[in-house]
């Protein structure tokens, strides 16, 4: 792939990175992300209201208007 001079996909970098034990956010952003805060951010991310209730109890302020 990369000796070819193709750039990686998504989906093949994430299968690399799985194969290989590495961390995509930390390949791809430099912050690592552990299972229990990327399991948070899926569940965050796929339900609108339980996203809204832990931003909630994290007491943040920045509440987007439409769940607000």
């Amino acid at each position: 792939m990369l000796k070819d001079g193709n750039d990686p996909t998504i989906s093949s970098l994430t299968e690399i990175c799985h194969t290989n034990g590495l961390n995509l956010p930390y390949i791809l952003f430099g912050v690592h992300i552990d299972d229990e805060a990327e399991t948070l951010l899926r569940l965050a991310q796929t339900h609108p209201n339980r996203r809204h209730a832990l931003m909630t109890l994290l007491g943040d302020p920045a509440l987007p208007q439409d769940l607000a």
